[in-house]
């Protein structure tokens, strides 16, 4: 799994994330993660990926739809890595990432809804 290895300055924290960022206006959610994959990590995800799950993090305090996209495969990108991304890029086994999740190494809702999202549906 490609994640990358972060500190937020708002929580004060390191931690781990999926690739992930703004949906552009008028862009298409599975095309803004395409994009802001290849922005982040230097990785262009392969293919049409796929929504595996969509959700509202806060709906009591605010309207911030999310959704998490997988790919089964990524290839190195053309263009180089936007310089005001934070974090580094690796690649861990998906095993690592769920322990991580569960650790509560995983920082933002998206990353660690994505990957126990991804662990429900390969035990089911």
């Amino acid at each position: 799994m490609l994640v990358l290895r972060t500190h937020r300055h708002v929580i004060d924290r390191e931690g781990w994330e999926l690739p992930g960022g703004i949906v552009e206006p008028g862009e298409d959610p599975s095309v803004a993660a395409s994009r802001e994959a290849a922005e982040e990590t230097g990785w262009r995800p392969d293919g049409p990926g796929r929504t595996l799950v969509a959700f509202e993090p806060l709906p009591g305090s605010a309207e911030a739809p999310m959704s998490v996209h997988v790919w089964t495969g990524a290839a190195p990108g053309e263009l180089p890595l936007d310089p005001h991304e934070p974090g580094h890029a690796t690649w861990i086994p998906f095993a690592e990432a769920v322990r991580l999740a569960l650790a509560g190494e995983m920082l933002g809702a998206g990353s660690l809804v994505g990957v126990l999202a991804l662990q429900a549906e390969r035990t089911t």
